[in-house]
């Protein structure tokens, strides 16, 4: 926050002495707007108590009270509009601070403080650091000054109506638009190549193993979750059968209260990496022995890639592009019926730390693309290079919609 001070300072005497440059404009035009877009993000997310583990102190309030003031002093001058209208920015970009949304004080402590002691003036703490980039400036491939589609307020008996599984799918489809699902594209997520325990070296995945059928995205019941999906007669993988698909399933059950998500992929019994058998294909030979490993053994093998593909600085940050070996971090059990199914449960509510993650997520969800990928992880030189089980994408998803 001194750090933000100064160059707050700094920007001002430019002016004053009319010595502004470039990189005093950028400054006005990009970061101070995208330090107070984050700071008004950061505050709504501990409004909205997603966030409640890492408040920030009354001294660290006071701190970017101050940061907030300080900027928007600067930003309001008259002074600072003229001479930032003598300049033209290349790429046509202008940042401007948000005017609307929750108000930056709101939960900060406003009064003009001294310097805290124990802090040196013009230092930054890393927790100060760490808050200052957009988590609402437009991110790559999305367009300038295209308005996002306001967030919808649901009644209370909206919100807790119930539908069945044509009602879910209809209101949350397959497609390219906003708030709908797709198959993710592939060949964005990379996986250990056939020479990885050579060279460490990565390549994009190939085609899926299995085909996406279809994302459920819910609200949990009063009952709680549901556990087992292949058994429900309202969920997709009995629907199937019902309806006379024979092919074997994989079932992704992601419990993340109040929400859950059912995803299901199914095996295509001529795949050409299924049926080569002189050699056997390395997917095919991970996939056989995962299928035959017990639960446990499932456990320490399954990874998930997560990507924020479209989304703000902030939400790409909290979710890495980088594979886990999520039944090691959280609650993961498995059931495989031989020729059936294998069902997969994910209990992402088990661990702190991807709460958190799942909150930042889930608080941004409107203005997101975001994708997820699932495989197995390559551990012998024989199951390498590594292949996409499923990948599945969502698009400006909006919750209030969603039905028990």
């Amino acid at each position: 926050c001194d750090a933000t001070l100064e160059s707050v300072q700094d920007v001002s005497v430019a002016i004053l002495l009319h010595g502004m440059d470039l990189q005093h404009v950028e400054r006005c035009r990009i970061v101070f707007p995208t330090i107070l877009e984050t700071v008004e993000f950061y505050t709504q997310c501990i409004v909205d108590k997603q966030l409640t583990e890492t408040a920030p102190s009354p001294r660290q309030r006071r701190r970017l009270a101050r940061a907030v003031a300080a900027i928007r002093e600067l930003l309001d001058r008259t002074d600072v509009a003229m001479a930032l209208a003598g300049w033209r920015n290349g790429s046509g970009r202008t940042a401007t601070p948000s005017a609307t949304g929750t108000p930056l004080d709101e939960g900060l402590d406003c009064q003009d403080a001294e310097h805290e002691p124990g802090t040196p003036s013009g230092g930054s703490t890393a927790s100060d650091e760490a808050i200052y980039y957009s988590c609402s400036d437009a991110s790559e491939g999305e367009e300038e000054g295209k308005e996002l589609p306001r967030r919808r307020k649901a009644s209370s008996s909206e919100s807790k109506a119930s539908g069945c599984m044509q009602d879910r799918m209809r209101d949350f489809p397959r497609g390219d638009g906003e708030h709908s699902w797709c198959e993710a594209e592939a060949e964005s997520f990379d996986v250990r190549s056939a020479s990885y325990f050579v060279d460490r070296r990565k390549q994009p995945a190939g085609k899926p193993m299995l085909d996406l059928l279809s994302v459920d995205f819910f609200r949990i019941g009063p009952g709680g979750p549901i556990w087992r999906v292949r058994e429900h007669r309202d969920l997709h993988p009995t629907q199937l059968r019902e309806r006379g698909e024979r092919r074997f399933l994989l079932i992704l059950n992601w419990i993340f209260p109040p929400f859950q998500v059912v995803m299901v992929g199914a095996l295509d019994p001529k795949a050409p990496w299924l049926n080569c058998s002189e050699p056997v294909a390395p997917q095919a030979r991970a996939w056989q022995r995962f299928l035959a490993m017990p639960a446990e053994e499932r456990q320490r093998v399954f990874k998930v890639i997560m990507a924020v593909e479209q989304g703000p600085w902030l939400v790409r940050r909290a979710v890495p592009r980088k594979p886990v070996l999520i039944g090691r971090q959280l609650k993961m059990h498995s059931s495989h019926v031989a020729g059936d199914a294998l069902e997969i449960t994910i209990d992402i509510s088990s661990g702190k730390t991807e709460q958190v993650a799942t909150g930042i997520v889930m608080h941004a969800l409107r203005s997101l693309r975001f994708a997820l990928a699932t495989l197995i992880e390559g551990s012998s030189e024989d199951e390498l290079p590594e292949a996409l089980l499923l990948c599945a994408s969502m698009r400006c998803v909006d919750t209030s919609r969603f039905r028990c």
